[in-house]
């Protein structure tokens, strides 16, 4: 037996589930302890180690690559299982920072070390009788505090997590901004499903809740304008494919009347493209607005990267300066002026980029539609309002 299948073995054994017991997660675990083609297990080591080091160990030792920038695939397929089954633990800091590292329990080098001796079973069944303990021992999510919601003027709180934080910032920055006087009809969180679901309401209104799993992450409604809003809280991108621009095409055609099947507003290539004027100084630079397809996947860590992680701030802080950025630039980023925007001719311009020079030109969908629901003028008197009271 390899020594690869041996780790799938102890793997098997700690009864995690098969998805754990990939040739991927059996390199981490051989890593982890750094147990080389020749080592006995009796040899393993609990070292602190970044992913970058497992990395290098697997290419360096078993002659397997892979790719520098398939990091979060061992976090999310092998570090975030092994961490909630005791196997290992991290030093503490912040994921983001260049010394996180994980490495073996002690319980778990102790099992390891006496894998295919006459202790390996005594040590193993101790282990999984005590496993529920070790979790809450070796488990670096730290327990956080919900987080209080304020909605409809009630007060409500989501469990924590990056998707709940975004719903927050929707309800509380984005709504009053951009959905003023709003009701909020419907918005779920991530462990209790229907935090707010005014059914009666959505009926009235000709829609129907079915599954939680269809409904879009918050509905607002605004009487006055008789305007519903679906907003979807995204924290990750997918690849832009040809299936999927063919979707979003026939999408944006669909919702192209306001007085009958509502409006859909897209940032290219995500909704970040809000926070990119920021980055750079609200300097308009060609080369800075032109994303490649091959890149999407790291835009959202680009921006982050060049706001200097202030995504959510530049929302309370910066709006009314990436307003004006985004109107004012839009003849050199679209070939349209803001007048002479519409969201069908944004789609076909950037779906035109995407097919012939295979990027994009980053823009928000914000001020595209704070330019239909407020007109052009009403929209300057706002600005120019607004500016004068910050200042």
């Amino acid at each position: 037996m390899s020594k690869l299948e041996e780790a799938k073995n102890i793997l098997n054994e700690l009864k995690v589930p098969l998805k754990q017991q990939s040739d991927l997660c059996g390199y981490v675990i051989l890593a982890m302890a750094d147990i080389k083609k020749n080592d006995k297990w009796a040899k393993a080591t609990n070292k602190w180690i970044r992913i970058h080091e497992v990395i290098a160990f697997i290419r360096d030792f078993y002659e397997v690559s892979y790719a520098e920038n398939s990091r979060e695939t061992f976090r999310k397929q092998a570090m975030h299982h092994f961490r909630n089954a005791a196997f290992i633990e991290d030093n503490g800091t912040a994921t983001n920072s260049p010394n996180y590292r994980y490495r073996l329990t002690d319980e778990m080098l102790l099992l390891v070390k006496t894998y295919q001796s006459s202790q390996w079973e005594e040590h193993k069944n101790k282990f999984l009788k005590s496993h529920q303990n070790l979790i809450d021992l070796y488990s670096s999510k730290k327990e956080v505090r919900k987080m209080p919601v304020k909605i409809n003027g009630e007060d409500f709180t989501f469990s924590p997590g990056k998707h709940n934080q975004l719903q927050k910032l929707i309800i509380e920055e984005f709504a009053p901004r951009f959905a003023d006087n709003s009701e909020c009809l419907y918005v779920g969180d991530t462990i209790q499903k229907d935090l707010v679901k005014n059914e009666e309401k959505l009926k009235e209104l000709g829609f129907e809740i079915t599954l939680h799993d269809k409904m879009p992450d918050v509905v607002l409604y605004a009487e006055d304008k008789n305007w519903i809003y679906f907003v979807e809280s995204v924290t990750s991108v997918g690849a832009m494919e040809p299936k999927r621009i063919k979707e979003i095409e026939e999408i944006s055609k669909f919702f192209a009347n306001e007085t009958e099947e509502g409006k859909l507003y897209l940032s290219f290539p995500m909704i970040e493209a809000y926070s990119k004027p920021v980055g750079v100084n609200f300097k308009y630079r060609k080369e800075n607005f032109e994303e490649l397809l091959k890149n999407f996947s790291n835009f959202k860590s680009k921006i982050k990267k060049e706001t200097r992680n202030r995504g959510n701030a530049c929302i309370n802080s910066k709006y009314l300066e990436i307003i004006k950025f985004y109107i004012e630039n839009s003849k050199k980023l679209l070939d349209l002026k803001i007048e002479e925007i519409e969201r069908i001719k944004v789609l076909e311009f950037e779906n035109n980029l995407l097919k012939n020079n295979r990027k994009i030109n980053v823009f928000s969908g914000i001020p595209i539609f704070l330019k239909e629901y407020f007109g052009m003028k009403k929209l300057n008197k706002i600005l120019i309002e607004k500016s004068k009271k910050e200042s």
